[in-house]
């Protein structure tokens, strides 16, 4: 987060989320293309494409918008609040139960990442910096919501090729377009 904060006025947040997630995409490239490839059922395509696209490229371009109004260790105290959100979100939606151990060690964990990153996390600064907050937990809530959702995809077929699909869909749907308007400019 510290490097997209330096880097994200001059490339902008929808670029800078192509960028990062075409080296993913090339990363994971060997991996899927020496694993199976399983047969994705016709009715799980888009769903795994759609949550692709959240996840890769909304969710990033939400956090470098974000970054450009806020210090990025206020974005990762603000970011570190996924697992919460998840688990709230499964909750709800019935997919777990929800028991004092969980809810302890979740709420530790955050409690450690703004202890790690101690009063940078809440200096003032940009006077527009709740955009900035309300970006990153836009953000977080992505990321809160595709972890849920990917749930009976990764059941069903390998890890991987979910993984090379979803974020294959993400990057395209970042692509660079004449009139792009994820520019955020």
């Amino acid at each position: 987060m510290v490097a997209t904060r330096f880097v994200v006025e001059q490339t902008g947040p929808a670029s800078l989320a192509l960028l990062r997630y075409a080296i993913g995409v090339l990363v994971l490239l060997p991996a899927v293309l020496l694993a199976a490839r399983p047969r994705f059922a016709a009715r799980d395509v888009a769903p795994i494409a759609l949550l692709g696209i959240v996840q890769f490229g909304v969710l990033i371009a939400l956090l470098n918008y974000g970054l450009r109004f806020i210090p990025s260790a206020r974005a990762a105290v603000i970011f570190a609040t996924v697992p919460l959100l998840a688990m709230l979100l499964a909750v709800a939606l019935g997919h777990e139960r929800l028991n004092a151990a969980k809810t302890a060690g979740v709420l530790l964990t955050i409690a450690g990442v703004a202890l790690a990153l101690g009063e940078k996390a809440f200096r003032h600064g940009d006077p527009h910096g709740w955009l900035g907050e309300a970006a990153a937990f836009g953000a977080a809530v992505s990321g809160a919501v595709c972890s849920v959702l990917y749930r009976p995809y990764v059941r069903r077929y390998p890890t991987v090729p979910v993984s090379a699909t979803s974020s294959g869909s993400g990057r395209w749907a970042m692509r660079p377009r004449r009139r792009s308007p994820c520019s955020w400019r």
